[in-house]
């Protein structure tokens, strides 16, 4: 019995067949009581004290050189993923942003640039789409921009493209949403 084993083991069934017993008995070592009253073990005051792991330096310096190397590992991503939402935010402005023309500017392959993005847990649509939502809300929140021009601000083929999306995003058409930022008590996070 080694110095962690319960010193007897409870079982509210009964005695199953010989052989399963037996390896019942053989797994747990402590003697067993099949038919008991409850299921339970009964352990030590002394042995259920026990520390059974022990955090010693190092144990504590490879859990930190983990963490530095993971916090390193998502920073760089995050650079990553800031250097190609710039690309995007640039290239909105012209055309709607096409994947291969960031990739080009990165001076990687599509294929990398879609790998990149999957390590980070994003899509190339997720990304364009998160960006147009936000860039969309700040434009409309200016009453100076009307929606063709934020459509076009955003890359968008079409003014009608731009509601559609817009309306999938929040549920509301940009005119309603321009509308309820000029009423009292309106929001800007409908």
């Amino acid at each position: 019995m080694k110095n962690t084993d319960p010193e007897k083991i409870f079982f509210e069934h009964s005695s199953p067949s010989k052989k399963s017993e037996k390896e019942i008995r053989d797994f747990f070592i402590s003697p067993i009581h099949f038919g008991a009253s409850f299921n339970g073990a009964i352990i030590a005051r002394k042995k259920a004290e026990l520390r059974l792991h022990d955090y010693g330096k190092y144990s504590l310096e490879m859990a930190r050189k983990l963490a530095d190397e993971q916090l390193e590992a998502q920073k760089k991503q995050q650079d990553v993923i800031g250097k190609i939402k710039l690309h995007i935010e640039d290239l909105m402005g012209s055309a709607p942003p096409r994947r291969e023309s960031v990739a080009e500017r990165l001076g990687v392959s599509s294929r990398t640039l879609d790998r990149r993005l999957s390590e980070a847990g994003v899509t190339w649509q997720q990304l364009v789409d998160s960006i147009r939502s936000q860039l969309a809300h700040e434009y409309l929140a200016q009453a100076h921009y009307k929606i063709k021009d934020v459509a076009s601000m955003l890359g968008f083929a079409d003014v009608r493209a731009f509601q559609r999306r817009f309306r999938h995003w929040t549920g509301v058409s940009p005119s309603q949403y321009k509308k309820s930022l000029n009423q009292p008590g309106g929001s800007a996070s409908e």
